[in-house]
């Protein structure tokens, strides 16, 4: 296997989130979460942070204000740290469809964005040094006519595969949609009685047999 099929084959899943329901032939090919790779800086503050308390806490003789005052600059911040990487990964759903783009935010309060292939107008992806050297990074979908302006899936495994997975959806789908407008013009036609209705079915089932690929 080849590392292009391997990035497929890791990525492809029939995971869909709870809140997002998927209507006729949509289908999901890419489902993903922010990765803990992305997260291991938090992971890490909030540990020292919290050896740091033990460290100090012991250095003052377990005073009981010191310990406190510890407790409160140190081990606390730790915790919340470790605590928020653990809920930026569960609460983070990233998916594509045949369709569509979707992402959602939050565990108590969530924020959704999704907008279909259509409505994608460019795609980037980013790497920070420790990005390239774990393997993980962000993927901005520029839309039109959604709520938000950009759809960001913040802190994935392979950017570039996801970037090029939608890229290559939306050439599809435009291929997709450039192919019902030309039999809508059949179509048209027919009603105005240029072609007959034999002719009409015969450039349907033309257009339908070429590829979307």
């Amino acid at each position: 296997m080849n590392q292009e099929q391997y990035n497929q084959n890791q990525y492809q899943t029939t995971m869909t989130p709870s809140s997002m329901s998927l209507s006729g032939d949509e289908r999901v090919v890419w489902y993903g979460k922010r990765c803990w790779e992305s997260l291991l800086g938090k992971i890490v503050i909030g540990i020292v942070l919290m050896v740091l308390w033990v460290v100090f806490s012991a250095i003052a003789g377990f005073n009981s204000v010191a310990v406190l005052m510890l407790f409160l600059f140190f081990f606390l911040p730790g915790l919340w740290s470790i605590i928020n990487a653990i809920l930026l990964h569960i609460g983070s759903e990233y998916v594509v469809t045949n369709h569509r783009v979707y992402m959602k935010y939050g565990v108590v309060r969530r924020l959704v964005s999704e907008a279909k292939f259509d409505k994608v107008t460019d795609t980037a992806f980013a790497q920070n040094v420790w990005g390239r050297l774990l393997g993980y990074g962000a993927v901005a979908l520029n839309t039109a006519g959604t709520a938000w302006r950009e759809i960001v899936y913040a802190g994935v495994k392979n950017p570039e595969y996801l970037n090029n997975l939608v890229r290559d959806h939306m050439k599809v789908r435009e291929k997709h949609d450039k192919k019902q407008m030309r039999i809508e013009r059949m179509r048209d036609k027919f009603y105005t009685g240029e072609i007959t209705e034999s002719q009409f079915k015969e450039a349907e089932k033309k257009i339908l047999s070429e590829s979307d690929l």
